[in-house]
C-alpha cells in the first residue's frame, strides 16, 4: 500500500510540474534574439519578458499581442513578437481578469514589455509595463527565449477585443 501511495504522489507531482514547463526556442533563435537586431527593417519587435521572481515562479502567465495568443511565459523567460508598425495592445492574464498596455511602434525599432508577478488574493496575478531599453536588454540577456504559437482557441474573443480597443484608445485621446 505504501508503494502505491508513493507512486500516486510522484505521478501527481509530474502532472503538476508539467504545467510549468515552457516551450523553449532553439539555441540559435535565442542567440539571435539576444543581439536585439531586427530582421526586417519595415517591422517592429516587441520583447515581452518575465524576469526571475520567487513568488509565483511556478506559474505560466499568458500573453497576447493585439488579442492574439503570443506565449505562455514562465519564470526567467522572454518572447519576441514581430509586428507591423502602429498602435498595439499587449495583454497578460491576471487574477481577476487581464491587464493591458497600449503603445505605438515605429519601423525598425524594438520595444520592451516587462511582465511582473503580483501578490493576489487567491493566486498570483501579473502586470505589464513598458521598460527602457537599457534595463530590459540587461534583464533579457539572463533569460531563456520561448517559442510562440498561433492558437486561435487561446486568442482573446474578437468581440471582447474590439470593445477593449475602443475603451483603451478612447482613454488615450
Amino acid at each position: 500500500m505504501k508503494k502505491i501511495s508513493v507512486l500516486i504522489a510522484v505521478i501527481t507531482c509530474l502532472f503538476t510540474l508539467s504545467g510549468c514547463v515552457a516551450d523553449y526556442a532553439s539555441v540559435d533563435d535565442e542567440k539571435f534574439a539576444k543581439t536585439f537586431k531586427i530582421k526586417d527593417p519595415n517591422t517592429s519587435q516587441i520583447y515581452i519578458y518575465r524576469p526571475k521572481h520567487y513568488f509565483g515562479s511556478w506559474m505560466k502567465k499568458r500573453v497576447w499581442v493585439d488579442g492574439k495568443f503570443a506565449a505562455d511565459l514562465t519564470n526567467e523567460t522572454f518572447f519576441v513578437a514581430v509586428v507591423k508598425p502602429g498602435q498595439h495592445i499587449v495583454s497578460t492574464r491576471s487574477e481577476f481578469g487581464n491587464n493591458h498596455i497600449t503603445f505605438k511602434t515605429k519601423p525598425g525599432r524594438n520595444y520592451y514589455v516587462k511582465q511582473n508577478i503580483k501578490y493576489g488574493v487567491f493566486a498570483p496575478g501579473s502586470g505589464i509595463r513598458l521598460m527602457s531599453y537599457k534595463v530590459a536588454m540587461k534583464d533579457i540577456l539572463n533569460l531563456d527565449l520561448v517559442e510562440g504559437f498561433e492558437d486561435d482557441e487561446k486568442d482573446i474573443d474578437k468581440k471582447d477585443f474590439h470593445d477593449l480597443k475602443k475603451e483603451l484608445y478612447s482613454k488615450k485621446q
